[in-house]
């Protein structure tokens, strides 16, 4: 079972390692960590607008759903956005999959986003949503 705990610093740090980033604030940072408490991944919530949230996220586990309605319940109930909105490389099929699984929809396609690769864009509206009840 995967569990996740905020660590602006922990996050970044492994963000940037798995992706071969250099995040900069502002940021909300998410470490993942298994049954063990071992890190095994980290999302991150940037680039908020309020109605809008950007999420980067990187595991070397399968995403659970769990994690999944965290990530969903923070950025919806606890930010209060309208929309996530996340990205992958187009030759990252593992990460589509599951982005579409946890209903994610297709918006598009950055050309040339990740150093010469297109990047394929998601989005998940709050009102879309299946992964936390609304009250």
């Amino acid at each position: 079972m995967l569990n996740a705990y905020r660590s602006d610093a922990k996050a970044k740090t492994y963000l940037d390692k798995a992706l071969n980033l250099n995040l900069s604030l502002p940021f909300c940072g998410y470490v993942i960590v298994d049954k063990l408490n071992n890190t095994v991944g980290s999302f991150v919530f940037n680039g908020f607008t309020g109605d809008n949230v950007e999420l980067t996220i990187a595991c070397h586990e399968r995403v659970t759903i769990r994690i999944a309605r965290y990530i969903a319940l923070i950025a919806f109930f606890d930010l209060g956005c309208n929309r996530i909105t996340a990205r992958t490389r187009q030759s990252n099929q593992r990460a589509i999959r599951a982005m579409l699984a946890v209903g994610f929809k297709f918006e598009g396609v950055a050309r040339e986003y990740f150093s010469g690769e297109d990047a394929i864009l998601f989005g998940m509206l709050a009102k879309e949503q299946k992964l936390v009840k609304r009250k």
